[in-house]
């Protein structure tokens, strides 16, 4: 083995965001007359993109409308992605601790310009060799084709452990058969118990010492 591999998802597990992006789906759904959403059904709708969140929301709307409104909260969040965000704790002591033994990358279904604006506003994009980005169907959680050839590229020389926080993310460690490490106060829909996991975290800093003991 050479070094861990590492595939962090992006919202819910190193940041938190969702003040944020239930504000940008408002800000929309009002300018459109639309029914604001809450935290509680967003969470139950999140983690498989913007469209889906708003094509499951408002069923009797028809595809020009959904990609009319998808577009415009595009647009709207590329603005306000840093705002009402914070890091979740220990995510800077986690990356300077195991930089010199583990390569780091973001498999995400934001967009790549809102996540890479969200590294850069919070000082670790140079931790990451790169951020797949799930608006790129073929890099889509969990069944994207190319992420999944990422994958099995990494497992041939390294351990690879995916690090997230919902159904998306243990579905991308499931049919890839690696390791997944799944943090607490996500956007998980079910019961934690009933997640297929290696490790249950609070924090990073929980998660690097877990580790520690392990490897």
């Amino acid at each position: 083995m050479d070094k861990f591999i590492f595939i962090f998802d992006l919202d819910g597990t190193l940041i938190e965001s969702k003040n944020s992006i239930i504000s940008s789906f408002n800000e929309v759904f009002l300018k459109n007359k639309l029914k604001p959403t809450t935290s509680i059904e967003f969470t139950k709708l999140a983690n498989f993109g913007s469209k889906f969140f708003i094509k499951k929301k408002f069923p009797n709307l028809n595809e020009k409308e959904i990609i009319k409104i998808n577009n415009q909260f595009q647009n709207t969040y590329k603005i306000n992605c840093t705002k009402k965000i914070k890091l979740k704790k220990g995510v800077k002591y986690f990356l300077k601790k195991y930089k010199a033994k583990a390569n780091f990358y973001i498999a995400t279904n934001k967009p790549k310009f809102s996540s890479i604006k969200i590294l850069n506003f919070f000082g670790i994009k140079s931790y990451f060799n790169e951020v797949y980005s799930g608006s790129n169907k073929n890099f889509k959680k969990p069944y994207g084709n190319k992420l999944r050839e990422k994958i099995s590229n990494f497992k041939k020389k390294n351990k690879v452990i995916v690090i997230g926080d919902s159904e998306a993310d243990e579905k991308l460690a499931k049919i890839n058969n690696i390791e997944f490490a799944l943090i607490k106060n996500g956007y998980a829909k079910k019961n934690l118990k009933k997640f297929k996991k290696k490790y249950l975290f609070e924090n990073f800093f929980e998660l690097s010492n877990i580790l520690l003991n392990d490897y």
